[in-house]
């Protein structure tokens, strides 16, 4: 299996990196939850892998793709997750159940996600030059 080989935590002022994987892949996406305490990492294989900083180990992976992630966002108390992946989907993943519930959100690579105003809103760009706001809820795009 294939995962993020390097997950570079910073704790104060020391640098730790965990190996997960001898093979060395070129994309490595990271984003801290809010909370301060758990790190998601995301690589160019579709996997999403969650990190304790606080026991330095991973708490659990789960695989998205075959397509690469591009980026990763928490909500604001950092219980949902979401992935914005190269298929033009986005992934929303419960922190706590580990329930992932995807939507198209593009009809080229999503490219990024951002969560906004409390978690009442959610924002993609993809590479189809739109950028949507779509309700995390409903997984739509609110009335204009």
């Amino acid at each position: 299996m294939h995962a993020c080989v390097r997950v570079c935590m910073w704790l104060t002022s020391l640098l730790w990196c965990k190996a997960s994987s001898p093979l060395v892949t070129s994309h490595c996406i990271l984003h801290h939850a809010p909370q301060g305490d758990i790190i998601a990492s995301a690589d160019s294989d579709g996997n999403l892998h969650m990190w304790d900083l606080r026991s330095m180990s991973e708490v659990y992976a789960v695989q998205f793709g075959p397509g690469k992630i591009n980026d990763v966002a928490f909500d604001h108390r950092g219980d949902v997750l979401a992935a914005a992946l190269s298929d033009g989907s986005v992934r929303l993943l419960n922190t706590a159940s580990q329930y992932a519930t995807g939507f198209s959100s593009h009809v080229a690579s999503c490219q990024s996600c951002a969560f906004g105003e409390m978690g009442k809103k959610f924002y993609t760009a993809g590479m189809d030059g739109l950028v949507n706001i779509w309700s995390p809820c409903t997984q739509q795009q609110p009335a204009k």
